[in-house]
């Protein structure tokens, strides 16, 4: 496959893994981590491919998982007609992205109706949130099972229920279906930049260390644009596993192989109350670690009538309303000095750490450069109150 006319720079990747199997993948690849030159961008608008190194996460993936035949079955990852990438057969110790011998591409659009299926539980449903014909989605299926070589549903007239080999394929489908849409949402990369950084950060992170560790990407890394993905620390290990996100920020780590994990910031959960109005006790899960440390030391607090499950927005009610609970050190700081809040005297205290969160696959000297400027801004940083301040 050529990159394009007049176009030396991109046309194929080879990943080799540990074992010194190698992949060779026909794509875009990233400037600074394959070709070491910029991409074409005539090429780039022409035909918007995967990202190879997202590709090969994906195919890491399928092989640690279940080994080297459901990598054999992903022959290819598609996005219709004229767009698909092509994986080929094992062949002793390599994969050729020769398409002689690969079979039939899967299109995306069978991935996304077999999670239709799913969802809605009979083809009829499927075919109407997906308007088409309930045939279409019958052809479709026939197509998908064809490919992997496997059944994936039972069909009867109470609707479509899952085999265990479909239950299998749930995980995959959505993988493919959400890789290809960072993929869509990536490219054409915006004029002017060579690449994008994906960062991601839990909700109580999000201001001011997501904030001020945004402003200074923009500012010292004006070659990448930047995206920004605030979700739940669970969300953002899938989308790092997928690679779909470059880095994260999350309180609870997962440690895989190739993840690098790296303790970047140590907090203490402390228990304060409103001066004016101590009570009630309010109860913020702060996730599973807390909740077990928690629940073993305040047996008699575990079952609080009031509970929230985001710092920040418990925080802004008990300013408001009153009460007690436990927050992060940095956010409360201000309101200690001040004398708004009060520390609880003889409290038990939890530590609750903060992880920076990467594949070591997805290196750089790019990547590492925002991973210095985090440590800055956390480093110059440490009084985050006044953020959350409703009374402000």
């Amino acid at each position: 496959m050529e990159a394009g006319d007049g176009c030396s720079v991109v046309r194929r990747a080879r990943w080799e893994s540990e074992n010194s199997d190698t992949l060779d993948i026909y794509g875009i690849c990233r400037p600074h981590r394959t070709c070491g030159e910029g991409a074409c961008p005539r090429w780039v608008a022409k035909r918007p491919l995967f990202l190879i190194d997202r590709v090969v996460s994906i195919l890491r993936l399928l092989r640690s998982r279940t080994g080297a035949s459901p990598l054999a079955t992903a022959r290819s990852l598609a996005t219709g007609s004229s767009t698909v990438i092509k994986v080929g057969e094992r062949r002793g110790c390599s994969y050729n992205a020769d398409t002689s011998h690969t079979g039939h591409p899967m299109d995306i659009d069978l991935a996304r109706t077999f999670l239709e299926i799913v969802r809605h539980g009979s083809l009829a449903a499927a075919a109407e949130k997906l308007h088409v014909t309930q045939t279409a989605i019958t052809a479709r299926v026939q197509k998908l099972e064809s490919q992997l070589g496997s059944t994936l549903f039972v069909r009867n007239r109470a609707g479509a229920r899952l085999t265990p080999n479909g239950e299998a394929f749930v995980v995959y489908a959505n993988q493919l279906v959400q890789t290809w849409e960072a993929a869509r949402r990536d490219l054409p990369l915006p004029e002017g930049y060579r690449d994008v950084l994906h960062i991601g950060g839990e909700v109580s992170l999000c201001n001011p260390l997501m904030l001020s560790w945004a402003a200074e990407l923009r500012e010292k890394i004006p070659s990448h644009a930047l995206r920004m993905d605030i979700r739940d620390g669970e969300h953002l290990l899938r989308q790092l596993e997928l690679g779909v996100l470059d880095a994260a920020l999350v309180y609870q780590p997962e440690y895989w192989p190739r993840l690098q994990v790296e303790q970047v910031l140590e907090e203490k959960l402390i228990l304060v109350r409103l001066a004016s109005k101590p009570d009630p006790y309010v109860y913020i899960d702060w996730g599973p670690d807390f909740r077990r440390q928690h629940d073993a030391a305040l047996p008699e607090k575990a079952k609080a009538a009031l509970s929230f499950n985001l710092g920040p927005l418990a925080l802004q009610y008990l300013l408001e309303h009153g009460g007690s609970g436990y927050f992060r050190t940095r956010v409360v700081k201000s309101y200690l000095e001040s004398g708004v809040l009060e520390a609880v005297a003889k409290a038990p205290e939890f530590s609750y750490p903060t992880y920076l969160v990467y594949s070591r696959d997805r290196d750089s000297a790019t990547l590492q450069q925002a991973f210095d400027l985090l440590r800055e801004v956390i480093k110059i940083d440490d009084d985050w109150s006044q953020r959350w301040n409703p009374l402000g």
